[in-house]
């Protein structure tokens, strides 16, 4: 039961970068508050979300080990590693790179990294300011 809800979890986070994951690539340790996925295949749009000029041919990650704090799970924090990531990409070969595009997409990644900033600072204003 536990291996079903973790890997639904860990699908919705993980989902848009890696391909077909369920609980066979998962080691659980819930008591202890560790997961382990291993042998994992990048899915070939992994890379699509970052608007770089670039595709997956072939992609890999040996594992992915996560350490959840039950005892303070919203004061301290997680750690997540990664090992063994193997990449190959090339170019784009269905569309153009499209250098407004780029920038857009640069500008809006630092935008969120704006935000998670402000908000850990002052959780309070953030929240006032998203509303």
């Amino acid at each position: 039961m536990f291996e079903s809800i973790a890997v639904s979890v860990l699908n919705s986070v993980l989902g848009k970068y890696i391909k077909d994951l369920d609980s066979t690539n998962l080691r659980l340790g819930i008591l202890k508050g560790r997961a382990v996925l291993t042998d994992l295949e990048l899915r070939d749009d992994a890379l699509d979300g970052f608007h770089l000029p670039v595709e997956v041919i072939c992609g890999y990650v040996g594992k992915i080990s996560l350490l959840i704090p039950w005892a303070n799970p919203f004061s301290e924090p997680y750690e997540i590693t990664v090992h063994d990531v193997y990449l190959i990409a090339g170019p784009v070969r269905d569309r153009k790179y499209d250098p407004e595009r780029a920038k857009a997409s640069e500008v809006e990644a630092k935008r969120k990294r704006l935000a998670q900033i402000v908000k850990r600072m002052h959780p309070t204003e953030a929240s006032k300011t998203e509303g």
